[in-house]
């Protein structure tokens, strides 16, 4: 377990971060300037919080960067030119695994010989990733490794981060600004704004917590987790369940037992008060009204928790009085599949 409580970071003297992260994927998010790589070099030794204590499984870190074993991926590749691959994942440390095995696990072990001016970017990132795996780090730290990525390579980035960290035995602190990666990735979420953590806990209910351009630049979501029951290979589809409920989505390359994230966007989910017969969206979720909050004298927003997750749904203030919504009410999150990503 990580525990952070630091108050004053370079350029930031009012800044103060307290919280505790346990091992597994913990993202941090928050809009640019925010605090979020400020955060991540003082937990690394790199910069020294003015005051404060940072505690891993119970004990304070060394004050010397060297001497934490924190493994490190920064937003550009930092690898050193005249160094090859192999060198350049073993570099300054000794580990248990050696670089081939290390490659090996993240698909570069032909490129163990080369160097980096000949990898491409999304290459150069997991070379990185290796480092920081590399020695057995105590803590990972990653500070916006996919920004700078093609996008046609960062859903491949994304699935091998996840697939390597997410059930890390060490804490993995993964600082984004954009809340769709967090939701594919993390257990749980920091959200900062100004030096300040606004948020934090489990990354749905937290996410629900939150609201505005900081945080979600593309528009809100919500999340839900679930366990592919079959495949119906004549239409394509994939039966999801969801707590004791299930939903149908497009197969792509889901396996029967995969566990699995939906993301749903609250502009397209439609509340009824009663289960519909003859429409399109095919899911249709039971839950119940957890908050109603309006932002002006047209438009609300409905949480509706729905098997111990939280969904969002945008709506008209008129509609909310039409259907005699009221917290703690039954309602159905009714959805198109084709709307989950």
């Amino acid at each position: 377990m990580l525990d952070v409580n630091v108050r004053g970071t370079r350029g930031n003297p009012e800044a103060e971060y307290r919280f505790s992260a346990a091992p597994g994927i913990t993202a941090i998010v928050g809009p640019s300037g925010a605090g979020k790589t400020s955060l991540l070099r003082v937990i690394a030794g790199l910069d020294l919080p003015e005051t404060g204590s940072i505690k891993l499984t119970g004990n304070d870190l060394p004050v010397s960067a060297a001497q934490r074993q924190v493994g490190m991926v920064f937003q550009e590749p930092r690898l050193l030119p005249h160094y090859s691959v192999a060198q350049n994942i073993e570099l300054g440390r000794q580990g248990p695994q050696s670089a081939k095995v290390l490659a090996e696990r993240l698909g570069i072990d032909h490129l163990l010989h080369r160097y980096p001016a000949g990898l491409s970017g999304g290459e150069k990132q997991r070379v990185m990733i290796g480092r920081a795996l590399f020695g057995a780090p105590k803590l990972i730290l990653f500070d916006e490794p996919l920004s700078a990525i093609d996008p046609r390579l960062k859903a491949d980035l994304i699935q091998l981060v996840r697939k390597h960290f997410a059930k890390a035995e060490v804490p993995v602190l993964y600082v984004t600004h954009q809340m769709e990666e967090a939701a594919q990735l993390a257990q749980n979420l920091i959200a900062i704004e100004n030096g300040k953590i606004v948020a934090q806990g489990p990354i749905g209910e937290t996410m629900a917590r939150l609201d505005g351009p900081a945080f979600f630049e593309n528009g809100i979501t919500s999340l839900l987790s679930g366990t592919v029951q079959s495949i119906d290979d004549e239409y394509g589809l994939a039966r999801i369940s969801i707590g004791q409920q299930q939903v149908d989505l497009p197969r792509r390359d889901l396996k029967v037992d995969e566990q699995v994230r939906l993301r749903i966007w609250a502009r397209d989910v439609l509340l009824a008060k009663n289960r519909l017969v003859g429409v399109s969206a095919r899911n249709q979720l039971e839950g119940q009204i957890e908050m109603i909050r309006t932002f002006d004298r047209s438009q609300a927003e409905v949480l509706v928790r729905v098997e111990g997750e939280i969904v969002r749904a945008r709506v008209m203030v008129k509609t909310i009085a039409e259907l005699e919504m009221v917290i703690g009410q039954s309602v159905f999150v009714i959805f198109k599949s084709a709307s989950v990503e």
